[in-house]
């Protein structure tokens, strides 16, 4: 399983389980109140945003060092938790985890507001990390990048999936410098999956999309919310065959790709 329950994750706490724990809300929410023994992390520290480019991944070298500073390690269990203006967040750090061959993690089953509803421990403050130890062992096969999109536009047995919101997709409101998606996609809205707690899900199902005999490439603005539907896709409804195209609309528009509206 990749989520993981309040009760287990209490018990874990209580039983000073080896674990990394995780808080990818804004910094004021973690220093108000977090999780005991969980670190604060910027899932945008692992990007080129400062660069201008917020959608493109650091060079692994300097990805493995950002996450050994603020203490990942790749053989330790590793716990994420967001609140539900975060689960974008949670699902990126997820995913990159995931592209770096990490093994061992999960999400926060009902985010932090379910934590608290069921009245576990909070602390306010900081809580350091101690630095960890990465080895990247990289998965390509999960994520995309330009030059592969490109060369399967027009091909029947790709799937293209937009994750953003209908008014993005049809090129109503401006999303990572321009109007328009990248030709041949369809939309699948990831707030089709939010629910009252993050990662929270019961009958998820999902209708109108035929996934079968075909990979599927997800994309958005900036990567991040199709590391969320990946993860529904991929880890809850057990769909395979998926890449991420993780520089998504941002990169398309810098490299001149093809645009439909």
């Amino acid at each position: 399983m990749v989520l993981i329950k309040a009760e287990e994750l209490y018990r874990e706490i209580n039983e000073n389980k080896d674990i990394i724990i995780v808080d990818v809300r804004g910094f004021p929410s973690y220093v108000s109140s977090h999780i005991p023994k969980a670190y604060w992390f910027y899932v945008w520290d692992l990007t080129k945003h400062k660069e201008g480019l917020p959608s493109v991944l650091k060079d692994i070298n300097e990805i493995c060092k950002v996450l050994e500073k603020n203490g990942f390690d790749s053989e330790k269990e590793t716990r994420i938790y967001c609140d539900i203006n975060t689960v974008t967040h949670a699902s990126y750090l997820f995913f990159v985890l995931e592209y770096l061959g990490f093994e061992k993690v999960k999400i926060l089953e009902g985010g932090f507001e379910k934590w608290k509803e069921k009245g576990y421990p909070v602390m306010p403050g900081i809580v350091k990390p101690k630095e960890g130890k990465v080895i990247a062992k990289i998965r390509s096969e999960i994520k995309a990048d330009f030059n592969y999109v490109n060369s399967v536009l027009n091909n029947p047995r790709i799937l293209l999936i937009d994750t953003r919101t209908p008014e993005e997709f049809y090129g109503k409101v401006k999303s990572a410098l321009k109007e328009g998606r990248i030709p041949g996609s369809i939309n699948l809205d990831h707030k089709k999956f939010l629910t009252l707690y993050p990662y929270y899900f019961e009958n998820l199902k999902l209708e109108g999309i035929d996934l079968k005999n075909k990979e599927i490439i997800l994309y958005c603005s900036a990567g991040d919310r199709a590391t969320y539907v990946y993860f529904i896709l991929n880890k809850i409804l057990r769909i395979n065959n998926i890449k991420v195209y993780l520089e998504s609309f941002y990169d398309w528009v810098l490299k001149n790709g093809k645009i439909e509206k």
